[in-house]
């Protein structure tokens, strides 16, 4: 006993009182405080965390108006508002370069006829006209003479094929008028 009065000193005591009242003095605290004994004077600022706040415990009532963002809210919580206003119209802009001018179109018209063939009674006659060099065919037909029994069998631009550039027209007709009549073609040509 001698030896531990010896050894004590007065920090010695000290450090140990304080150790006691510490923990003592937590525990005390835990026990003696009453519900809602704590205010927020009580709490230095900046201590309260997300971690001490109750699930649900922070309502719409307890959120200062106008303090929160749209960036606060989950994507689609937030009604879109009406539409606004349409904004003002843009200034005019540059006026464009001249574009180049174009390759004249048809401004020549022509008729032209073809070789005029007697066709005997009973018999299919076959006529072509052609059109100038440069020209090119947009229509055509026959012209015929006696009034009945003609037939036209195929009346086209030449050449017909696909794709091709018409320079004339051809006429097949069957004469049944009881004589023989002439049958000519005739071709509508164009040139600019």
């Amino acid at each position: 006993m001698d030896c531990i009065r010896k050894s004590l000193t007065y920090a010695n005591v000290m450090a140990t009182a304080a150790v006691f009242i510490a923990l003592g003095g937590s525990s005390y605290a835990a026990i003696t405080l009453s519900k809602n004994s704590v205010f927020s004077k009580h709490i230095a600022k900046g201590q309260v965390k997300r971690s001490d706040i109750a699930k649900n415990a922070v309502t719409s009532g307890k959120v200062r108006d106008f303090s929160l963002l749209a960036n606060d809210f989950a994507a689609g919580q937030l009604p879109a508002g009406p539409q606004g206003p349409a904004g003002p119209q843009g200034s005019k802009g540059d006026k464009g370069d001249p574009g180049t001018n174009g390759t004249n179109g048809a401004t020549n018209v022509t008729v032209r006829q073809g070789t005029v063939v007697s066709v005997p009674n009973g018999t299919t006659g076959i006529v072509t006209a052609a059109c100038a060099a440069g020209e090119r065919a947009t229509g055509g037909g026959s012209s015929i003479s006696g009034s009945t029994g003609w037939s036209v069998i195929e009346s086209f631009p030449t050449p017909g094929s696909t794709g091709s550039t018409p320079t004339g027209w051809r006429v097949d007709a069957h004469n049944a008028t009881g004589a023989a009549n002439n049958l000519v073609a005739i071709v509508i040509c164009a040139s600019p």
